[in-house]
């Protein structure tokens, strides 16, 4: 996730992540992260869960 543009999956003009962290439960896990926009920063935590060897965000609306 650290090596991903956010850009390329959000479809915004975010600039960088900061201070990822992620919890694993099992094939469920929980990433809190900082999103930084020329307006300023955001918190988002994203529910992931793995299917297929792949983990897949859970939340369907806008991420930031």
């Amino acid at each position: 996730m650290i090596e991903t543009h956010v850009s390329d999956w959000s479809g915004s003009k975010w600039y960088d992540f900061y201070d990822p962290k992620i919890k694993i439960d099992a094939d469920k896990a929980i990433v809190n992260l900082t999103a930084a926009l020329s307006e300023g920063m955001m918190n988002s935590t994203l529910p992931l869960v793995r299917k297929n060897q792949k983990w897949q965000i859970l939340k369907q609306e806008p991420l930031f």
